[in-house]
């Protein structure tokens, strides 16, 4: 068990110190603006900043997603085309469900460039 919070302590090490870095420089800079170095509002308004700065940072990965979530609006029809395509041969003749093939799946999501990792 040590073992394994040594580890995740020096995984999440970087981001401790990522975020301390932060957080103080915020710190710091709203003392040199004349805001009391001891006072609680200094320190809320630090933590403030650094919630804007992450939410700042996360904005890509929101847009990635995004996009994703639209291309695979726009499949929707071509896999319920699919699902009904090949509705019959969800079974094979011992009664198991049937494996379906990724192939269909893979070639209607060429035009919109989206994640072959979907089910049909």
């Amino acid at each position: 068990m040590g073992d394994l919070v040594d580890f995740l302590e020096a995984v999440m090490l970087p981001f401790r110190w990522l975020v301390s870095a932060i957080m103080v420089g915020f710190h710091q800079g709203l003392s040199a603006i004349g805001m009391p170095a001891a006072g609680g509002w200094t320190w809320t308004l630090s933590i403030i900043g650094l919630v804007l700065v992450i939410r700042a940072a996360l904005i890509p990965v929101f847009l990635v997603q995004v996009k994703a979530q639209r291309r695979m609006r726009l499949l929707q029809p071509d896999l319920k085309k699919l699902q009904e395509k090949y509705k019959a041969e969800q079974t094979s003749s011992r009664g198991r469900p049937w494996r379906r093939s990724r192939w269909p799946c893979t070639k209607s999501m060429a035009p919109t460039r989206s994640s072959p990792a979907c089910r049909c």
